[in-house]
């Protein structure tokens, strides 16, 4: 899913939808219906991904999104989200309010490192 659900997976979308070869940036910087129509299906991907995964693993309390993808097709993602979590499922029930969170921050990895307490002895 990584290999898909990145900046070089849009781009491959894209290419797969269009036959034009694009960056990541072209696709997410353009306003043409072909970029919109790739930045919808990936959105719509990403909320499918989010939904599966959560009824697998039970993550039912939520996820979080990270990455610059995320935060270039934020606006996307939450429209997908919504139209996603709200369709017609078997277990819609226990999906249709999953807590999705964009993280913001630069370095969250780092972040959350640093909240992590220290062993015993080590400094």
């Amino acid at each position: 899913l990584e290999h898909w659900l990145c900046g070089a997976g849009l781009a491959r979308l894209h290419r797969a939808l269009t036959g034009e070869e694009v960056s990541p940036e072209a696709v997410t910087g353009s306003d043409s219906q072909a970029a919109r129509r790739t930045r919808r299906v990936f959105g719509e991907a990403v909320a499918a991904v989010l939904r599966d995964t959560a009824l697998i693993t039970g993550a039912l309390g939520g996820t979080a999104l990270i990455g610059s993808v995320a935060h270039a097709l934020a606006e996307e993602i939450a429209a997908a989200l919504e139209r996603v979590l709200a369709a017609p499922h078997p277990m819609r029930h226990l999906v249709e309010e999953l807590p999705v969170e964009l993280v913001l921050h630069p370095d969250p990895a780092l972040l959350g490192l640093a909240h992590l307490p220290l062993a015993e002895g080590r400094t």
